[in-house]
This record gives C-alpha cells, structure tokens and sequence, in this order.
C-alpha cells in the first residue's frame, strides 16, 4: 500500500514537471486568469478559434479568455508556438464553418484597440468556465466582439449557461439566419447536421431558451 501510494505522488510529481513546460498534454488547463480592471487596453497573442483567445495586459500579463455568451463551431487543432508560448490553432473544419470563424474573430479583432472586461464573482475574481479560462468580453473600438461574431454568422449565443447578454444576441442570431449570414448561408439543416453529437444536444434546447 505504501509503495502504492509513493508512486502515486512520484507520478504526481512528474505531471507537475511536464504541465510546467506547457507541453500539449497540459495545454488545455489555462493558469489562473490574472486580475485586470474593466475596460483594461489588451494585445490580442493568439486567437485559438472562434470563441478563445489568448491576451496580454498592459503589464506583460497574459490571459487565456473564453468569450462569454457565444459558441463557435469547433475546429480541429494543432499545436502551435506562439510569442514563446504553445497553444493550439485552427487548420481545418471540425464542424461547418469552423476554421472560417476563426478567421472572422482574428479580423473583427485586428480592427481597432481592444479592450477586455469579464463578469465578477462576489471576490472580485473573473468568473471562469472549463478548462480554467476566464470567462470575458472584448470590446473592440466599444464595439461587442461576440456580437459581431453571432452578427457574421460566426456563433451561436450560448444558450446553455445564463447571460446577460442572452436577448440581445438571440435576436441578432435571428437576423443572421434570416439574413443568410456566414454559416447560415448553408441551411439550418446543414449547419445542424455537421454539429458534433456535444453541440447537437446543446443546441436542441437553443429555440427555446432563446424564446424565452
């Protein structure tokens, strides 16, 4: 038992070791997102996909930020190093229109000075979602990046968790899909088809969440 529990911490130990070198095993655990007040001017790093970015403050910080309110469609991810760090980008589809709203999240970002806010806990604290990463909002010459993404046809609000911002982006996504903006362009039928089994169960209930 005792030899049992020793190779349990040596183990331990050793995956302290790796994740400290930012390999790809531990890629996906953010380290815990810095504090920054609202509105705090960023240098977007790395756009990892359509709804997660990496972030540098002012003072060198670094944050790794999942948009709040919005999903993207996925993309399948390779491991890339980015300004002396690894992270993980997009080089093709994982479902529709993937790879292309990673593209548009880099471009809406690339059009004026960002600035980066995040929902609070009653500590003060960022509020997080999976993976560690700091639920936020960017702004972008005071413009909302999420909803442009839902406004391109980019996203979907993310009707899974609560949000403030949920009426608001529904109804643009409306806009969108009457519009035959980005992936809509395809067909709800299409868009809905190539959703992996995760996003297909999620989005079952999205009607009706965003009716109310």
């Amino acid at each position: 038992m005792a030899h049992r529990h020793l190779a349990l911490l040596a183990a331990t130990a050793m995956v302290g070791l790796i994740c400290g070198t930012s390999t790809p095993a531990c890629a996906r655990r953010a380290p815990p997102p810095p504090d920054f007040a609202q509105g705090a001017p960023v240098t977007v790093l790395h756009v990892i996909d359509g709804d997660t970015a990496w972030f540098q403050l002012a003072d060198g910080r670094r944050l790794k930020g999942r948009f709040a309110g919005i999903n993207a469609p996925e993309c399948h991810k390779r491991q890339v190093r980015k300004r002396g760090f690894r992270s993980a980008g997009c080089d093709r589809d994982k479902e529709l229109f993937g790879l292309q709203s990673a593209r548009i999240m880099k471009r809406l970002m690339a059009s004026g000075p960002v600035r980066l806010h995040c929902d609070r806990k009653r500590n003060g604290k960022c509020k997080t979602g999976g993976h560690g990463r700091a639920l936020v909002r960017v702004t972008v010459d005071g413009k909302d990046v999420a909803a442009g993404m839902v406004r391109a046809g980019a996203a979907w609000p993310f009707t899974k968790y609560p949000d403030k911002n949920r009426r608001k982006l529904c109804q643009i996504e409306a806009k969108a899909r009457r519009a035959g903006a980005g992936m809509w362009r395809f067909g709800f039928d299409r868009v809905r088809a190539a959703m992996l089994p995760k996003t297909r169960r999620w989005y079952a209930k999205h009607a009706a969440a965003c009716a109310k």
